[in-house]
């Protein structure tokens, strides 16, 4: 059993639903930590929200990301979803999300100018809104991104999903400490 198992569908760990699910099953047999879903998930959400996962532990593993352990990467996931977590509330605001328009698609503009540097963990979803909405003005069309944000609205896809066992027990890259080897005098005598 590896120590890791991530089950990327939809109703892969309902809880309350019985006394047993896969993913306890899965622990028992002997995995460290199951990642799975709660709920019905989004395909197209679901599976960038995967490569991600994905992506950020290969690099982790390969040491071009800081992260240490499997809960690390969960957490940058979480974080790094926020902009497709709010223009996939709205099939308007995603479509106006993508499109070039008005040049470099509102997504791109976020990811790579707006949001580095100005996003607060501890307010992650205002902080992004708040720069749609900037983004948006800009291009005289924040009546319309404001309404599509608020109907229906957006859920985090983090929150359909959960993490059982222990994932922060799994590292990713050997620990920062160096082990002397201490060699231990034979004291015996032969006799």
């Amino acid at each position: 059993m590896p120590p890791l198992v991530v089950l990327s569908a939809c109703h892969t760990g309902p809880r309350g639903s019985g006394a047993v699910s896969v993913s306890d099953l899965l622990l028992r047999q002997g995995a460290r930590a199951v990642l799975s879903t709660l709920v019905p998930v989004n395909v197209i959400h679901n599976a960038s929200f995967m490569q991600r996962f994905l992506l950020y532990l290969g690099e982790s593993i390969q040491g071009t990301e800081p992260h240490i352990n499997v809960l690390d990467v969960w957490h940058r996931v979480q974080t790094s979803n926020v902009i497709l977590d709010i223009i996939q509330g709205n099939p308007k605001l995603f479509e106006w999300g993508w499109s070039p328009e008005h040049g470099t698609p509102p997504v791109m503009e976020f990811m790579q100018k707006r949001s580095v540097g100005n996003m607060r963990s501890d307010r992650l979803y205002k902080a992004a809104e708040a720069l749609l909405l900037e983004i948006a003005l800009e291009r005289g069309q924040e009546s319309k991104v404001r309404g599509w944000l608020k109907s229906p609205g957006y859920v985090p896809e983090s929150m359909m999903y959960t993490f059982i066992g222990d994932p922060a027990s799994i590292r990713l890259k050997p620990s920062q400490l160096v082990q002397k080897r201490v060699e231990i005098p034979n004291t015996q005598h032969l006799g």
